[in-house]
């Protein structure tokens, strides 16, 4: 992104069949409501269920900005900026409640489905450059400033692995009673066939 974009302020990209509009600049999508919403917010500005909110925004945070956050306040933070999309979109930022991301906003996805006069619309990022893990994973990365170190211990494995484990090798006894003899590790003998095989499964 060039210093010309970052330096733009908010364009119009989307709008609700109730009339809300959605606004994007370099680091921020906003959506400005055209009445009050009902909301249920999982933010320390304005959080938990509201019955009055004017907009809602999800903001990507820049390593200044997080050292901005560090020293005040995810709260003071949150607050500096809704003052900022106040004096910028004309919202009222005691109304206003948001999230920050660490993904790229511009690389936004807005998805639409309706039926009659029901209108659901979604805004979606992604990123993976600081969390490029999958649910269940080991958490085996440590990550502090930007700095990465992987930090994995025997405490980190399931109880039912053994050292080797970590490495993705089961032994015989992690076998899922429904896999078959090609799903077992060559190595197993007719004890470590699950009981649910029968001897054609056993390997020689």
């Amino acid at each position: 992104m060039t210093d010309d974009d970052k330096n733009q302020g908010f364009k119009l990209i989307s709008n609700t069949i109730d009339g809300d509009e959605i606004y994007l600049n370099h680091d921020s999508i906003v959506v400005k409501f055209a009445g009050k919403k009902n909301g249920i917010v999982s933010s320390w500005l304005n959080g938990g269920y509201r019955e009055d909110l004017s907009a809602v925004f999800n903001h990507q945070l820049s390593q200044e900005n997080i050292d901005e956050y560090d020293d005040g306040g995810i709260l003071g933070f949150l607050e500096k900026l809704s003052q900022y999309f106040y004096d910028e979109l004309d919202l009222q930022n005691d109304k206003l409640s948001g999230l920050v991301t660490s993904a790229q906003i511009d690389k936004y996805s807005i998805a639409i489905e309706r039926y009659k006069d029901i209108e659901v619309l979604a805004i979606t990022t992604a990123g993976a450059r600081v969390n490029a893990v999958s649910a269940g994973d080991v958490a085996s990365y440590y990550e502090l400033n930007g700095e990465y170190d992987f930090d994995l211990n025997s405490d980190d494995c399931d109880s039912n692995l053994n050292s080797d484990d970590c490495d993705s090798n089961l032994n015989s006894d992690d076998c899922d009673s429904n896999l078959n003899s090609d799903d077992c590790d060559s190595n197993l003998n007719s004890d470590d066939c699950d009981s649910n095989l029968n001897s054609d499964d056993c390997d020689s």
